[in-house]
């Protein structure tokens, strides 16, 4: 349908009754109706968004979602600024009003405000210090809340897990706190990084208690020990790493190949186990091991190299320096 036929649709639909409350849509078509001919050519598409297929499942579409938070049920009570943002849903329902259209507005607002969301977070932090460090931590805060609705859209189900919206807000907010009770000092310290380090080993309990609450087969329970290496030998990394930092007066950087056992039994978990569990530890094992092992030999060796001593003995010293 072109331009000309839309604005003839629009004028045979309000022309009999112009007078009369036209019912759901008014304010969309009334802004259609007032605007003036060429700025509604400018802001009307060539073809309506949404096919008549589109429509129908629409009006079949019913929201829903889930979640298992740990601290909402316990704060809920006292977070009033927060039921702000679910008002409008609960009155929805309340008054048997709750649509699509709403739905849409929820998410769609979301979804600009977590642009907004993490640039500020990285100002608040001067990730703008570290280019590589922002560009990746904006990308992804964007990439996991369409992850979030790509999941929605696969199972139909908005789900929401253990560590998530809620306790992603409150974390912002002490980061806000922070940066306005300490100021650009508090993040910057002798040309180290000071909380950078909490991202590491942060991530690495984060990922085992994900890991250890959303698994369909009790990976934990049934086998302590594999599940206790595995992350141990990623957190025995990252410790290393730590210490050659604060020796070499360096920042520590997230990206780590340490992460990827944990990772591949996130995203497994993630896309509803294809692959076993039990065989997927085993390779988290096995990766966070052979990772550990390599750095170790590999600083170890260097550090020797540039010292020019050796790494299990010594050199026998001369009888004068004995005495």
């Amino acid at each position: 349908m072109g331009t000309k036929g839309q604005q003839g649709s629009l004028r045979l639909r309000r022309g009999p009754g112009r007078d009369k409350d036209p019912g759901p849509g008014i304010g969309m078509e009334a802004t259609c109706w007032l605007t003036p001919g060429t700025l509604r050519r400018f802001i009307e598409l060539p073809s309506p968004p949404l096919s008549r297929h589109q429509l129908k499942r629409l009006e079949e579409h019913r929201y829903s979602s889930a979640g298992r938070s740990l601290l909402e049920p316990l704060m809920q009570r006292y977070w009033e600024w927060l039921s702000l943002d679910a008002i409008d849903g609960k009155q929805a329902r309340r008054t048997n009003s709750s649509s699509p259209l709403g739905e849409l507005f929820d998410h769609g607002c979301d979804s600009l405000s977590t642009v907004f969301v993490v640039l500020g977070t990285s100002i608040a932090v001067q990730l703008g210090t570290n280019p590589d460090w922002m560009f990746f931590c904006c990308f992804a805060g964007m990439f996991m809340f369409y992850c979030a609705h790509w999941q929605t859209y696969v199972s139909g189900t908005l789900r929401f897990g253990i560590i998530d919206v809620t306790e992603v807000q409150i974390f912002i907010i002490i980061m806000y706190l922070l940066a306005a009770i300490g100021g650009s000092t508090l993040w910057q310290s002798l040309g180290t990084s000071v909380l950078s380090p909490v991202l590491h080993i942060g991530s690495v309990i984060m990922l085992a208690i994900m890991i250890y609450k959303k698994s369909a087969v009790q990976l934990f329970e049934r086998h302590p020990c594999l599940y206790i290496l595995a992350f141990g030998f990623v957190a025995a990394k990252i410790t290393n790493k730590l210490v050659v930092a604060h020796m070499t007066k360096s920042e520590m950087h997230l990206h780590d190949l340490a992460f990827l056992g944990p990772g591949l039994l996130f995203l497994d978990q993630y896309f509803n186990s294809f692959i076993d569990e039990y065989l997927v530890l085993w390779i988290a094992l096995i990766l966070s091991f052979f990772d550990l092992l390599r750095y170790c030999v590999s600083v170890c060796n260097q550090i020797a190299s540039h010292l020019r001593i050796f790494v299990f003995k010594i050199k026998a010293l001369p009888p004068s320096a004995l005495h």
